[in-house]
């Protein structure tokens, strides 16, 4: 199975990995934990940090 990300060289790290994430539905099941636990996942905060640590990820 193929899944179409749209990943580029040039991206940080955590815009891959939010990228992913998508293509894999897991940033609907990081929603639904905020809804149901009330706390939210901190996902955009680890992007941040996933960018400013590996600002740019080489894609070959």
């Amino acid at each position: 199975m193929k899944v179409k990300t749209n990943l580029k060289a040039g991206m940080g790290l955590g815009d891959c990995v939010a990228k992913i994430a998508h293509a894999l539905a897991l940033d609907q099941m990081a929603e639904k934990y905020e809804g149901v636990s009330g706390k939210p996942c901190g996902c955009k905060q680890r992007q941040e940090n996933l960018n400013k640590a590996v600002p740019h990820v080489p894609l070959s």
